[in-house]
């Protein structure tokens, strides 16, 4: 990047240099502050979301902090975070830290001015400035012009690849349009023609999604790929599509990266999409119209219903339950035609569709274009067993019971409370009258993973719902949520959304980071009110992991797969047992229907465990070194969601594709030793 030409910052290095002097030592007692993100010194050029970060200070504790954008409406910081550097100035300093993430992938394209004030109690007030520039179209073209075509040449003629490709039909929908291009302005039949060197391709003009299916099925093509008029194929992609399949085990359907084209070359607005996530299909149509099906998978779509489908996205629709097998393609291989905007009630009609195929009770609800919920009511009230571990903070498990009364409305639930403390629990106790309770002691050195073992192992009822002592309720009917989304097909562990006390957002889901990068928490500290990049924080979608602060599961489901692993004291037992539920076949689902207040670690402190950290990264080495497969490649984990300097390189690609068929990718390696071993019964607890 070119440095200077990209700082969107207009004033002077002096008058830069000015400000950040008068705002770390302002006059007349004014707060200290400083802010280290953006930087200074060169602003910030960003896509989708902005992170600003810095610490100031007043007499008695952190001011209040706002930051302004363009002098509109403030967004609160999350104040109070820990800057160990500073630990030796004392408590003040240490915890001086503040932080804000706010969406900016809406915002016009070019300069913006942030504008960051610290108030503290006596109403003084210091404030300072920062400058970043919006240039999503920029950031992508730069993305674009590293993008190397010959990648997915190199994968399918390498050495290593002994997978022979499969035999492609290119089923054109030509419409009204004529014919889909290639970036190199040719035509879809030469694409096809220049990709006979290495694939088998047939091309056959259809009329409709389900005149496609009908053709593949007549032929003798292994996938059908569909392909609209007016829609840009980049010139590798039928290559990067067979490569995809032979490496993977010949999935059922594969899908891909996709950006928006206007007709005269043009290309932005790039969606860089999760592995296959049926949840977040039901709440958007994230996959888009260029797909390349099976045969089985063709075939289901079509017997799915008594009527054939109308459009690409009723056939995922009909596939969402299916025993299928589908794969991403992490890269860009078309460019959709401009068209008109999402024809929402005819999508919401083909998702009731799917409800009632499931035999579910469900209600669809529009949240903005292209965008839905979907809320499903439980269909029986299985007993739900909440099982608590405390010990330290008896006064937050006090608000966590009354949040609980207060929000509840669900008539099958008992509470197992495990006191790994010392004390008698008076004060909950008193709280705990006239609720189906009991309360166990975990003896011994506080071990997370082991005390909810015990209490899984004292609860009777069909669903564990785990808590730390350290939240508290705030959505109504939140149980009725928790359940109807657990006793969807295939699913088998629910989380929510947790905020911090101020809003801002503590877990929108898990990043599960790599072999040198901890597992950290998606979407975190973005501003109360934020729908995070792509509004994922108001879509139900699928994740490699949610964290257990306040998590559903089925009891027989947690037995079965060995419960918490003991000798994970404290941090990433979480992620674990997600990582195993995916293991046993069930999917991980994170929604936003269901929100809770989180104290982080206000009862338990920020200790690392390094012997935690360790074990889980020699278990789950391969999955850390593909990549977490909810999480695209070609975005960065920090900032989360901003586009990747430059896409994978081959042997990036092949790491995040390569691995034996039918074993998903978070197949732990070596597999995990037997865990709770002095806990878990030889089989799991008869259902009461």
């Amino acid at each position: 990047m070119d440095f200077f030409r990209e700082d969107p910052d207009p004033r002077t290095w002096l008058e830069r240099a000015a400000e950040l002097k008068r705002a770390r030592s302002p006059a007349g007692g004014a707060p200290p502050l400083y802010c280290s993100a953006p930087r200074w010194y060169g602003g910030e050029t960003f896509s989708r979301t902005l992170v600003i970060r810095g610490w100031a200070t007043a007499e008695s504790g952190p001011p209040d902090v706002t930051v302004t954008v363009d002098g509109g409406n403030p967004y609160p910081v999350k104040a109070g975070i820990q800057r160990p550097s500073a630990a030796h100035l004392g408590p003040l300093e240490e915890w001086s830290g503040w932080a804000v993430a706010i969406d900016g992938e809406e915002w016009a394209a070019g300069p913006h001015v942030l504008t960051v004030m610290a108030r503290d109690e006596r109403s003084r007030v210091t404030t300072l400035q920062r400058f970043v520039q919006q240039d999503r179209e920029g950031l992508y073209a730069s993305w674009r012009s590293r993008r190397d075509p010959a990648r997915w040449r190199a994968l399918a003629t390498g050495p290593a690849r002994e997978e022979a490709l499969p035999h492609i039909a290119v089923l054109l929908d030509r419409g009204d349009e004529g014919a889909a291009r290639t970036a190199g302005d040719r035509g879809a039949d030469d694409d096809a023609l220049a990709a006979h060197d290495l694939l088998d391709v047939d091309l056959h003009a259809v009329n409709g999604t389900a005149d496609a299916l009908e053709r593949l099925l007549a032929g003798e093509a292994d996938y059908g790929v569909l392909v609209r008029a007016g829609d840009v194929l980049e010139p590798d992609a039928l290559v990067a599509i067979a490569v995809t399949a032979a490496i993977t085990g010949y999935p059922d359907l594969v899908y891909a990266d996709d950006d928006l084209t206007d007709g005269l070359g043009r290309r932005r607005s790039p969606r860089f999409k999760p592995q296959w996530s049926p949840e977040l299909l039901l709440s958007t149509d994230y996959v888009g119209p260029f797909v390349a099906l099976g045969r089985d998978a063709a075939r289901a779509a079509l017997d799915a219903e008594g009527v054939l489908p109308s459009c690409v996205y009723d056939v995922l629709l009909r596939l969402l339950d299916a025993d299928l097998h589908v794969e991403r393609v992490p890269d860009v291989l078309v460019g959709l035609a401009d068209s008109a905007p999402p024809d929402d009630e005819h999508d919401a009609e083909l998702v009731r569709a799917a409800i009632r195929r499931r035999g579910s009770s469900g209600d669809v609800r529009q949240l903005g274009p292209g965008r839905r919920r979907v809320t499903w009511e439980p269909t029986a009230r299985p007993k739900v067993s909440a099982v608590i571990t405390t010990g330290v903070r008896e006064d937050l498990l006090v608000k966590l019971l009354s949040s609980v009364r207060e929000h509840t409305s669900y008539d099958q639930l008992e509470i197992v409370v495990v006191n790994s403390g010392q004390g008698e629990l008076e004060l909950a106790r008193r709280s705990l009258d006239g609720l189906e309770h009991r309360i166990v002691r975990a003896p011994g050195p506080f071990n997370y993973s082991a005390a909810n073992n015990i209490g899984a192992r004292a609860a009777t009822g069909d669903y564990l719902l785990f808590l730390n002592d350290d939240v508290e309720v705030l959505t109504p009917r939140w149980i009725e949520r928790l359940v109807g989304q657990a006793q969807q097909p295939g699913v088998g562990k629910v989380g929510v959304k947790l905020v911090y006390p101020g809003g801002h957002v503590e877990h929108g889901g898990v990043l599960l980071g790599s072999l040198t990068e901890m597992a950290r928490t998606q979407l975190h500290l973005h501003a109360p009110g934020t729908a995070g990049s792509e509004h994922l924080l108001e879509l139900t979608r699928n994740s490699a992991a949610v964290g257990t602060a306040c998590s559903m599961l089925p009891k027989q489901l947690f037995w079965d797969i060995g419960g918490f692993d003991e000798d994970l004291v404290m941090v990433l037992n979480d992620v674990d047992l997600s990582l195993r539920v995916w293991n046993a076949g069930r999917r991980v689902v994170w929604t936003p229907e269901v929100v809770l207040t989180h104290h982080r670690r206000a009862s338990r402190g920020s200790d690392p465990w390094p012997g935690d950290i360790e074990r889980f990264r020699q278990r789950w080495e391969s999955l850390l070194r593909s990549g977490d497969p909810f999480f695209n490649p070609n975005l960065k984990s920090e900032p989360q969601h901003e586009i990747a300097d430059a896409p994978p390189d081959v042997e990036q690609l092949r790491r995040s594709l390569q691995r034996s068929p039918g074993v998903p990718p978070w197949r732990p390696v070596p597999a995990p030793t037997p865990v709770a071993r002095a806990l878990v019964p030889a089989r799991a607890p008869a259902r009461s």
